[in-house]
């Protein structure tokens, strides 16, 4: 089953198997959790996005995510899955994610969360800060 939180933008997206999708309305950021941390992948499509702030969530909830090839290296890669927005190469990335055992998926779901914290957390982009200013 796939779960679209939020809002579709792309016609493409009509075209989908409406039987294994469902649409829900935008939440909140403390239900959102629920679902990341529920969640085996998270597929994050957006063109309209400013930021990756939905993939980070979903990162640091230990959920895979496949995000738009054109956020820049730098961003979210690794850990993040990059793709085109194609629906072919999107379905050929989810298929090859849904095919990894379920002991990988674990360790994989322990090294997303360890990069997110170790990236993001309060305390590295204080140590981030510290050192810039003090420069």
């Amino acid at each position: 089953m796939f779960l679209l939180i939020g809002q579709i933008g792309g016609k493409e997206f009509f075209n989908i198997n409406k039987e294994n999708f469902k649409i829900i309305s935008p939440q909140s950021k403390e239900v959102l959790l629920d679902y990341y941390n529920s969640a085996d992948l998270c597929l994050f499509p957006s063109r309209t996005e400013a930021g990756p702030s939905t993939a980070r969530e979903s990162l640091s909830c230990g959920t895979q995510v496949i995000v738009p090839d054109y956020m820049g290296p730098k961003t979210l890669s690794p850990p993040a899955i990059k793709s085109s927005l194609k629906i072919e190469e999107l379905n050929k990335k989810v298929n090859d994610f849904l095919k990894i055992s379920e002991e990988d998926k674990k360790k994989i779901s322990l090294i997303l969360r360890k990069k997110m914290v170790d990236d993001y957390s309060q305390k590295a982009w204080r140590g981030a800060y510290i050192n810039a200013l003090l420069k």
